[in-house]
């Protein structure tokens, strides 16, 4: 695999990037005609550290992508506060890795979604549209629950081009996306240990209920009430209502 020196887009830099990401959107020019020519062009990005290196490799779930990543910035010795505002810094490596964080159709055209799922805003100006960016939004959650492996693993267990419904429906809201008693009854809900991801049923819609996009409203219902960082798991499944039961099996 090969490496190269970490790099940012410049403003001017990520002004090309966006348009890169229309073009190949709209399948108006390959991912390697787009972004082959400004991915280290010296008027475009500017190197980080010249001592930090990003290597081009395959990655099967997000939170692969989440631990390489951080094992990269780590060597940075900056705050995740300063990190995560580093929107040029997040834009080079989705550019980087393009080809890992966007799927293709049989025809070998890339299927590119939402925008803002490759294109980095900062956390500060919107930390909702920030959680869907491919690489940025997986570290930041890696970030967040790093002593808790296995909420990390829960949260980011899809393939790394797939924005996935269980994190739209948590990180829609800073409240439940950093609460960890609240995300570990939801780990303990919908995880599937013997298939390592979710269980069927637990995202969408369904007139069943109990999918996890009810739980930011049995949040909001409960939270003046009770500390969920102060609840066992088995405390806080206990609160919730029927709908969920055929989940807690």
């Amino acid at each position: 695999m090969s490496k190269q020196l970490l790099r940012r887009f410049n403003e001017e830099g990520q002004k090309e990037y966006r348009k890169a990401v229309n073009k190949i959107r709209n399948n108006q020019v390959s991912i390697s005609a787009a972004l082959t020519p400004i991915i280290d062009n010296d008027s475009l990005t500017e190197i980080v550290d010249p001592e930090v290196l990003v290597e081009a490799k395959d990655f099967a779930t997000r939170y692969d992508v989440a631990i390489y990543i951080n094992e990269v910035v780590a060597q940075l010795d900056l705050s995740m506060a300063v990190l995560r505002e580093d929107s040029g810094l997040w834009d080079w490596l989705a550019a980087f890795y393009f080809n890992q964080i966007v799927s293709f159709d049989d025809d070998g055209l890339p299927n590119v979604g939402a925008v803002e799922r490759y294109v980095s805003t900062t956390y500060r100006l919107n930390n909702q549209r920030y959680y869907r960016h491919q690489i940025a939004g997986a570290w930041v959650l890696y970030k967040i629950h790093e002593d808790n492996p296995k909420l990390v693993e829960f949260l980011l267990c899809s393939k790394p081009y797939v924005h996935d419904d269980m994190v739209e429906q948590l990180a829609s809201r800073v409240e439940t996306i950093v609460n960890p008693g609240l995300l570990s009854a939801v780990r303990h809900l919908y995880w599937d240990e013997k298939k390592r991801g979710h269980k069927s049923g637990s995202k969408g819609r369904s007139s069943k209920g109990g999918q996890v996009r009810r739980i930011p409203a049995v949040f909001d219902q409960f939270k003046l009430t009770w500390d969920f960082d102060s609840m066992t798991v088995d405390e806080i499944m206990q609160l919730l209502p029927a709908e969920f039961d055929r989940f807690k099996k």
